[in-house]
């Protein structure tokens, strides 16, 4: 029920705030060495907490029928994602850094396209067209640059290539099978597959289906200079991470790495 702005604040930035105080809690208070030789297995805590975060807001997601309520739910599909990299803090050293480095990157990447399509649900509320997929029909026709970034958001949060959406899970899965959680890397891709199918009907919507009525396009003659330019520069900063994601990676781990 909160404005759009409101909602993509609370579901990128608070959660990414949230996890870098996690990963500050876990190394420096309750490290993973002293926690094991305390009998309490937070690896495993956390490796099922992760699993059942991200299967139960993908499944959630799946079967909403308001963009927003998708969005919302899919948020905590992507909490589960990070949490993979709590969950895998259990080889040690560079290791350990390896696998916090690309759940940060992954946080900075989601941040940019999760905000991203939370704003052009703002910009539709403000066009009036409605909440549901079915009400996004055919808004590329009078919109086709803010729903060309709904649709970069859309592939990236689903981690198709070559987005940069694809880069933050790869480096995250692969860190998370290096440290020896395999099923959680594996569980990881089976709910980004199970992502693809909503996501795609956010973009099947803008581009394929046909509106209800001509009129209910006609709002969209308005457009909000501020949400405009807001949605154009967090997809442009999408796109622009595909080519910088190897600095983007390094100066992650670098930093994870410090903490240990």
């Amino acid at each position: 029920g909160a404005p759009a702005p409101v909602s993509a604040y609370l579901s990128s930035a608070s959660k990414a705030a949230g996890f870098v105080v996690a990963f500050q809690l876990f190394t420096e208070a309750f490290p993973v060495g002293a926690s094991v030789g305390a009998n309490i297995d937070w690896v495993l805590a956390f490796g099922i907490i992760a699993a059942v975060t991200m299967t139960l807001g993908n499944f959630a997601a799946a079967v909403q029928e308001e963009v927003k309520r998708m969005l919302a739910y899919s948020s905590i599909g992507h909490a589960g994602y990070a949490l993979i990299g709590l969950a895998a803090l259990s080889a040690g050293g560079q290791a350990n850094g390896t696998v916090m480095g690309a759940a940060m990157a992954h946080l900075l990447v989601y941040g940019f396209m999760n905000t991203g399509a939370f704003l052009f649900v703002a910009m539709a509320e403000r066009w009036g067209v409605g909440r549901t997929f079915a009400d996004y029909a055919g808004l590329a026709r009078r919109a086709p640059v803010a729903s060309t970034a709904m649709a970069v958001f859309m592939f990236s949060l689903a981690g198709l290539p070559p987005f940069a959406g694809f880069f933050s899970k790869y480096f995250l899965f692969q860190a998370a099978i290096d440290n020896g959680f395999v099923w959680l890397a594996a569980l990881g891709a089976v709910n980004s597959v199970i992502s693809l199918y909503y996501y795609s009907r956010v973009v099947k919507a803008l581009f394929i289906d046909d509106p209800d009525s001509p009129s209910a396009l006609d709002a969209i003659d308005v457009r909000p200079t501020a949400l405009y330019a807001a949605v154009v520069f967090a997809a442009v900063a999408t796109v622009l991470l595909l080519p910088g994601f190897g600095p983007v990676i390094e100066t992650a781990e670098a930093a994870a790495s410090a903490l240990f």
